[in-house]
């Protein structure tokens, strides 16, 4: 993996096809700028130093974005602007204590783009957090998929909410929305709300969210099996935030998820 600031994010070049690692703490302007026909995975830390990220990404790009969250972020944006051709995927591990509040926009101003938002995050003790996530269809044969994946414990609150707007006139795309929360304990508060808004009839568009306390009969399985009741909880929680750790390529930051989401139970 290639270690660069957010000062060299300049020097990404066309056909590039590597794995960067990009630490925001040195971050002095919070626009990052992929140009067109570029290949790359990127991982990110430390977005607590900014409240916002820009990202630009050129035409005929194909990115794959991990974020690994550890510190409370207050008010932070994220702000997409897509263009032709793109394929973008972002993977967002929020591993934080505190409070939070994340909105952010993804513009789809191309055609034939797919985009792709998976979130995975832990709220316990007194945290407060929300995330507001929205899709904006702009083009024709735009494809919008949302996936937030919530486990929330302790007197913590959790809310997902978001909208996948189709503009009229964006034939042929696509918007599906996911949101799931786990619920730990009875004082604990979650909200799961997706949104459609759509001005076309020629899309496909469906949304979900459930909210609901953990499996009894998968507790009730690895308790059964010698699993004490703290250590089963562990695997169940592993198991319903690990769709983020897909986006992490690097398999030593991949362990060291998986191993934050088992400590932060």
């Amino acid at each position: 993996m290639t270690r660069i600031s957010f000062d060299q994010i300049k020097d990404f070049e066309s056909n590039t096809n590597d794995c960067y690692f990009l630490d925001c703490s040195c971050l002095k302007n919070n626009k990052i700028y992929i140009p067109a026909n570029c290949q790359a995975d990127i991982e990110i830390e430390s977005i607590s130093a900014l409240q916002e990220i820009e990202f630009e990404v050129g035409d005929d790009s194909f990115i794959n974005i991990a974020i690994l969250n550890k510190n409370p972020l207050g008010n932070f944006k994220f702000l997409a602007n897509l263009g032709n051709n793109v394929n973008l995927s972002v993977f967002f591990a929020d591993l934080s204590n505190g409070n939070s509040n994340v909105n952010g926009c993804f513009n789809l101003n191309g055609r034939n783009i797919k985009f792709h938002w998976c979130l995975a995050s832990l709220s316990s003790n007194n945290d407060n957090k929300k995330f507001d996530i929205t899709i904006n269809h702009n083009n024709f044969e735009t494809t919008g998929k949302s996936e937030n994946f919530g486990i929330c414990k302790d007197d913590s609150n959790l809310v997902f909410t978001g909208e996948s707007k189709i503009c009229n006139g964006c034939k042929k795309s696509k918007a599906n929305q996911a949101a799931r929360i786990m619920v730990f304990d009875e004082k604990s508060k979650a909200e799961a709300t997706p949104i459609l808004i759509i001005d076309e009839n020629d899309i496909e568009a469906s949304h979900s969210a459930a909210v609901g306390k953990i499996n009894d009969e998968q507790l009730f399985y690895l308790t059964s099996r010698g699993v004490d009741e703290a250590e089963a909880k562990k695997l169940i929680t592993y198991g319903y935030l690990s769709p983020v750790l897909r986006g992490f390529i690097d398999d030593d930051k991949k362990e060291q998820v998986a191993a934050l989401i088992k400590e932060k139970m």
